[in-house]
């Protein structure tokens, strides 16, 4: 007996101490909470009683029961196995009914029972977990007693109390060692560990599926729209925007200068506003085809030129458009076709005739001689006859002869 501590003797058979209210859910919930439980008491018996020291029954129906038979000297467990359904009972033999002060602490950690008397570890044995779901609505809490009528305790009882939690003996017996961990830490690392393996399993198996997902979207023709200055175009569309040529694909822009078209002429024009350049129309005069833009002379001191089919002619002044000659007067000549007049032996450009060269050549006068090359009007004048073979209107070139500018005078050695 543990003193200025409340005793409480049970004799007769008339007495209903039950644990009802508030009382009883808070005790249902430390049961609910924990894998682990103990139920403990400071009581004195008497000889040859059987009576229940705490109990959660409803009716003859026992769910959670700790009893002491001094019939037959055993301290009994009776419980639901979880999952079950049928009534268990675990037997520690003990003669707990003998008329004497004894501490008891009967202690349910996950699967393993132990009992413990006096803070002396009697029995430890594996059970099947109790069912610790007490949600019946007609269950009921009793001290002392199975119910009003039934294994009714007689002696004396001090601090019955439920424990939650690990190593609830210790609250009565704190000099005991401590297991670390006790069963029902265990059983609970193993339900976390079970808990999250399943949880990983069923991760794998979201993980799979989404990437399955994933390639099919991959697979698919995803249509994203494009924004561009404030328009949305759609996935595929194409637009012209200045002169370059933009589509949107799968949600990005990609823009190309537009291709023109080669314009078969020779001065192809770009008007403003436009991307390509085009063709303007041609001239015709005297039955030769002019391109827009091309320039000639008709005749000595006019030039035309031909503009999207008009051909504008306009009169050259020479004074205005010939270059100043270095030449009196007397020498300067004028040449067939041509606006300005020439002074001999004064040179512009190279042209270089070479051996086997075989020109035609038209007779302007005595020793002067006119021939084309590339369109360039050449005169010159021939004064030694060892340079090569002269015949009619052909001239054949003996040696390397250049022709600088328009104009050459050739006195030969």
């Amino acid at each position: 007996m543990q003193p200025q501590r409340t005793a409480y003797t049970l004799q007769g058979d008339s007495r209903s101490l039950q644990i009802e209210g508030a009382a009883f859910e808070r005790a249902a919930e430390l049961l609910r909470r924990s894998p682990e439980f103990t139920v403990l008491a400071t009581l004195k018996q008497e000889p040859a009683n059987s009576g229940t020291i705490l109990s959660f029954s409803h009716g003859y129906n026992r769910y959670l029961e700790v009893q002491s038979s001094g019939r037959r000297d055993e301290v009994r467990l009776h419980y639901v196995a979880a999952g079950g359904s049928a009534p268990r009972v675990e037997t520690f033999p003990f003669r707990l009914a003998d008329g004497a002060w004894h501490r008891l602490a009967l202690a349910v950690s996950g699967a393993q029972a132990t009992l413990l008397v006096d803070c002396h570890p009697l029995y430890r044995r594996l059970i099947p977990p109790p069912d610790r779901n007490f949600t019946q609505p007609q269950l009921t809490l009793w001290v002392g007693q199975r119910n009003s009528k039934h294994s009714l305790f007689k002696g004396t009882l001090q601090e019955v109390r439920l424990v939650s939690g690990p190593h609830g003996y210790l609250a009565q017996c704190p000099g005991l060692d401590s297991e670390c961990p006790t069963c029902g830490q265990f059983a609970l690392l193993q339900a976390t560990v079970q808990e999250l393996t399943t949880h990983i399993h069923d991760l794998s198996l979201k993980l799979v599926g989404t990437e399955a997902r994933l390639a099919r979207l991959e697979q698919c023709d995803c249509q994203k729209s494009c924004y561009s200055n404030g328009t949305v175009h759609a996935d595929g569309a194409t637009w012209q925007r200045d002169c370059n040529r933009c589509s949107c694909v799968h949600g990005e822009i990609t823009c190309r200068p537009v291709e023109c078209d080669r314009a078969e002429c020779k001065n192809p024009v770009l008007h403003p506003g436009e991307c390509c350049p085009t063709c303007l129309r041609q001239c015709l005069l005297k039955g030769t085809l002019y391109e827009h833009g091309e320039r000639f002379a008709p005749k000595e001191c006019a030039e035309c030129v031909c503009h999207d089919g008009n051909m504008q002619c306009t009169r050259v002044d020479p004074e205005l458009a010939c270059p100043p000659l270095p030449c009196d007067a007397p020498d300067q000549f004028t040449v067939p076709g041509e606006c300005c007049k020439f002074c001999p032996g004064h040179t512009t450009s190279t042209h270089t005739l070479t051996p086997g060269s075989l020109l035609r050549v038209h007779s302007i006068g005595r020793n002067f001689y006119e021939l084309s090359i590339s369109n360039i009007f050449i005169i010159f004048e021939i004064q030694a006859d060892n340079l090569g073979m002269r015949s009619c209107s052909k001239l054949y070139v003996a040696d390397n002869l250049n022709f600088k500018g328009f104009i050459m005078k050739y006195t030969g050695q």
